[in-house]
């Protein structure tokens, strides 16, 4: 469980969010907007945690991808 951390999230009702584990958080946001989603947060490190972003694909659902602390 963790805060809100954007403007985004802090404007929502309760929800849940699922994260997805990959090797390079950075590299894959790169590609978001080639695939025609959006970044909503950009990849920034989270104490303890690891890399995280949040993403939303062409149709409006958002995920988060992270590249868990070792």
């Amino acid at each position: 469980m963790t805060n809100p951390t954007t403007d985004y999230s802090r404007s929502r009702l309760s929800w849940w969010q699922a994260f997805i584990a990959v090797a390079d958080v950075d590299a894959c946001a790169a590609h978001v907007s080639e695939l025609g989603g959006a970044i909503i947060e950009s990849p920034h490190y989270v104490p303890g945690v690891g890399r995280v972003c949040m993403i939303a694909d062409p149709t409006g659902a958002v995920i988060q991808l992270i590249t868990p602390a070792s």
